[in-house]
């Protein structure tokens, strides 16, 4: 994974530096984004993602660049409650110091995640369960790129459609791949999104 490029983002945090746990219902607890809501990563997280876990809510979280540069130190707490945990490669490297995708997962689940996607980009993703040998599921082939924008977003949201939907772990990234990939071929990070219906044709003609 070494010719992956580590890249940072930007933004404007406004108003979501005021959010606190007291905030947020528990209804939004199965996805979490670290190091967006600067007084919520770190105890306050945890103890949402704990409270979520004694409801036997899936717990996930995805991550956002941190331009602080406390990475793991922000987010450690929070690791033994997720059941998925769903970085983008350059992220997975600088929380785990590691650079090999599967020596990357490894680093997360001694911290007590109990399963890793290591989402990376044109190369699709990385994928290690607790407990089995990690494998990559490749990205669509000939997609025509407009804008990435919110890709990563969209990976998420439709490998955490398939496990809403009870399906096997391989078929939801699968839908991860296939919603990123329809997400870029738009400008904007939502414009492109179809029903799962359009979303499964457009997989099955890239593949």
């Amino acid at each position: 994974m070494e010719n992956i490029a580590l890249t940072a983002s930007a933004y404007y945090m406004g108003a979501v530096v005021t959010h606190n746990v007291g905030e947020i219902p528990l209804t939004v607890a199965a996805k979490l984004g670290a190091f967006i809501l600067p007084r919520f990563d770190g105890a306050d997280a945890a103890a949402l993602l704990r409270l979520a876990k004694e409801k036997n809510v899936l717990c996930a979280m995805d991550t956002a660049w941190d331009a602080s540069g406390a990475w793991m130190s922000k987010i450690e707490v929070s690791l033994p409650y997720l059941d998925w945990f769903l970085p983008s490669y350059g992220e997975a490297v600088m929380l785990s110091g590691e650079r090999d995708a599967a020596r990357i997962a490894k680093a997360l689940m001694d911290k007590g995640v109990r399963n890793v996607v290591i989402k990376l980009g044109a190369e699709g993703c990385f994928v290690s369960e607790s407990g089995e040998i990690g494998y990559r599921m490749p990205a669509l082939k000939n997609i025509a790129v407009m804008d990435t924008s919110g890709a990563g977003d969209a990976f998420c949201a439709g490998f955490l459609a398939g496990l809403a939907q009870g399906w096997e772990t391989r078929r939801c990234a699968e839908l991860g791949n296939a919603l990123g990939a329809l997400c870029v071929t738009e400008i904007g990070t939502t414009t492109a999104a179809r029903p799962l219906p359009d979303v499964l044709r457009f997989a099955e003609s890239h593949r």
